[in-house]
């Protein structure tokens, strides 16, 4: 039996929600490969991992996208899909994330809350809800026609993630 043969037996389909299971440091390099990648040949497990022997941690660490302290585990977390999905497709893997408007007024919330705790998810949809909407349109940040958009995704990652999620979590940069 050939080694390709052997590995295919022993990889498991991808489940549609794996990229829940994966760390937001991992997600970030697996990000990261995809945006920066020069090559029209899509991004695999095999290939980050690859890169990770090499020197994309330390890349992600200068640009202060990942902490060196988290280089071990980001490493071994691949090491483990690696394991269990062979060469699978990288974008399977990567956390959802907020798009550009959401995540500004994630941030806004953030900057304007005064609560100790960062806000959830519930809290920015109730922020969305209690008038932020209107007056970001008022001031020119977001235009009437994305109102609707916003509600979608910000309802969509609560149905994936559950309102008490840390809405920081989802921004668009890690």
């Amino acid at each position: 039996m050939s080694l390709q043969r052997g590995l295919s037996t022993k990889r498991m389909s991808i489940p549609e929600d794996i990229s829940e299971e994966v760390s937001r440091e991992l997600s970030a390099a697996l990000q990261y490969v995809i945006t920066t990648t020069q090559d029209d040949l899509p991004v695999t497990l095999l290939m980050v991992q690859a890169m990770m022997e090499g020197d994309l941690l330390d890349q992600m660490s200068e640009s202060n996208l990942i902490d060196p302290a988290d280089h071990d585990s980001v490493s071994t977390e691949l090491d483990t899909l690696v394991e269990s999905f062979g060469d699978a497709a990288a974008d399977s893997f990567i956390r959802p994330r907020a798009s550009e408007t959401l995540s500004n007024v994630i941030e806004n919330c953030i900057d304007h809350d005064s609560a100790a705790e960062p806000p959830t998810l519930g809290q920015v949809r109730q922020t969305l809800h209690n008038g932020l909407v209107a007056e970001l349109i008022g001031i020119g940040e977001i235009e009437d026609d994305e109102e609707q958009t916003l509600y979608d995704e910000i309802d969509r990652l609560i149905d994936l993630h559950g309102d008490s999620a840390p809405a920081e979590e989802f921004l668009a940069y890690p």
